[in-house]
């Protein structure tokens, strides 16, 4: 049943910031590299009969059985480069990217667009604030790319008409539409995909400045008065008759905008402080549940923030039942500190002070210490060390 070729798609991790392509590729690389020169996958990589990668997606064509490829999928997925994949297999049809891949049954491969199902209309609207040429040239660019990935013509039609759909509900008049249809329709598909034309160096002079609303009137400008320069005979030998305007992006009120440092002190004082079990972690059971801290001296002492064991940068007070107590500070999170103090005296050993005393004399009794967290200290926005700041908070 498997003996024919099978589609097999492997896709990995989304990926968001603008290096992320480019560090993919090469973490891939490293991993293809490995799993290449594995001795134990050699066997079942026999079976791949091609392997095309585009960044984190793969597709590979297949001539195994399913249970061998199962069997690979399982053996890929033990790695020491924390890669994660989901597969998609078929021996008719599969999603690649934007291309929608099958096999019609004389064996020939077809593509046609993809779109996930869960991929909304998000065109570019054209009330938007971008230039004319930019917003009239988009229905060009989507119907050519459907040209392209659309192997046949029927194809092509049914989703240059879901296509219009979602333009026309994006503000694109229909003349608009159907010029930019009419244009795409009569271009030739082998033309598109090998395209041989050759691009020559730009020799216009480029004007580059920031996109406004006002660009009508600066295009006017320039060509009112650019003839001027042209007149001049020493200036025409380095002007062209009429230069090319670039825009680039305005800035918005993100740019313009910056993160406020200021926390206003009703918000804070809204919020219960103390120290509080975070309820999901096997920490939380020795954690003094309150907002008011009895110290040893017999005074006492209220936090000013609210701590839990996930808090990071903590001075704590560690109780016995005994009454004995342990003043301590730390700048992982507190229940990492906790568990250093707790997990020997379920082994018996004792590596801390606080736990040689349990161990000592509460014959290794978790359940006789308790932890409160007296001072928290915030990891500044802008970086920068807290231990001077732990330690004097531990000394007081």
């Amino acid at each position: 049943m498997f003996g024919s070729s099978h589609f097999l798609q492997i896709q990995g991790v989304a990926m968001e910031t603008k290096c992320a392509p480019s560090y993919a590729n090469l973490y891939l690389g490293g991993w293809e590299k490995e799993i290449f020169s594995d001795c134990r996958l050699s066997s079942l990589l026999s079976n791949v009969i091609a392997w095309h990668r585009y960044i984190d997606d793969i597709l590979i064509f297949w001539s195994g059985t399913r249970n061998e490829l199962t069997q690979l999928m399982d053996l890929l997925a033990i790695n020491s480069y924390n890669l994660r994949f989901t597969m998609e297999c078929s021996q008719s049809m599969v999603s690649y990217l934007d291309l929608r891949i099958h096999v019609d049954p004389t064996g020939r491969l077809h593509s046609s667009l993809y779109r996930k199902p869960s991929a909304g209309n998000t065109i570019l609207h054209v009330t938007s604030a971008h230039p004319e040429p930019l917003l009239g040239s988009i229905p060009y660019s989507q119907f050519l790319r459907l040209k392209r990935n659309c192997t046949r013509d029927t194809d092509f039609h049914i989703t240059a008409n879901e296509l219009y759909l979602r333009l026309h509900s994006r503000g694109y008049s229909r003349s608009l539409l159907k010029r930019s249809f009419n244009k795409v329709i009569k271009l030739d598909r082998n033309a598109l995909i090998h395209s041989t034309t050759k691009k020559h160096k730009d020799t216009y002079v480029r004007i580059v400045t920031q996109f406004s609303q006002q660009h009508v009137q600066m295009r006017g400008i320039f060509k009112k008065f650019w003839p001027l320069l042209t007149a001049d005979s020493t200036i025409t030998k380095y002007v062209k008759p009429y230069p090319e305007i670039t825009f680039k992006r305005t800035p918005s009120l993100r740019d313009r905008l910056v993160t406020s440092h200021h926390t206003r002190r009703d918000i804070q004082m809204s919020i219960s402080t103390g120290t509080f079990p975070c309820g999901h972690c096997d920490i939380c059971p020795f954690i003094s549940n309150n907002n008011v801290t009895f110290l040893p001296n017999g005074k006492t002492h209220k936090p000013k923030f609210r701590i839990t064991c996930q808090s990071i940068g903590v001075v704590y007070l560690a109780s016995c039942q005994c009454g004995c107590f342990y003043v301590g500070k730390t700048k992982r999170p507190f229940l990492k500190c906790i568990k250093d103090h707790v997990n020997p005296l379920y082994k018996c050993l004792m590596t801390t002070a606080l736990n040689r005393h349990v161990g000592c004399l509460h014959d290794f009794d978790v359940n006789s210490i308790s932890f409160a967290a007296l001072e928290h200290v915030s990891l500044h926005v802008r970086g920068g060390g807290i231990d001077q700041t732990l330690l004097q908070l531990e000394t007081k």
